[in-house]
């Protein structure tokens, strides 16, 4: 990401329009996606570098202490890597934040 603090981006597919907006902050990361009706997708969230990292959606905690939490309709999975937390989700728009602590 080097020095861009915000981008946004979108692509008309065989769907329907898949949208991303993002803007980072030092220690925060924001996006709102779209994903088109009668679809999947999986978001990878950057940790920049991050440790110890949650992630919300809406304000509701769907990443905390390394795992998954449920409750946020049409995302059905997460999981983690070293620079990534990532989510399986259906269609609609989400709004992530990731955190770090």
């Amino acid at each position: 990401m080097g020095d861009l603090k915000h981008a946004k981006a979108s692509i008309k597919t065989i769907r329907g329009l898949v949208k991303v907006d993002w803007e980072r902050c030092e220690k925060s990361f924001a996006m709102k996606v779209t994903i088109p009706a009668n679809s999947q997708a999986k978001v990878s969230i950057p940790k920049m570098g991050l440790r110890n990292v949650s992630v919300g959606e809406r304000g509701v905690p769907i990443w905390e202490d390394g795992e998954f939490i449920e409750g946020v309709s049409g995302i059905m999975a997460g999981g983690e890597t070293e620079d990534y937390v990532s989510f399986h989700v259906g269609s609609g728009t989400y709004v992530f934040q990731l955190m770090a602590h």
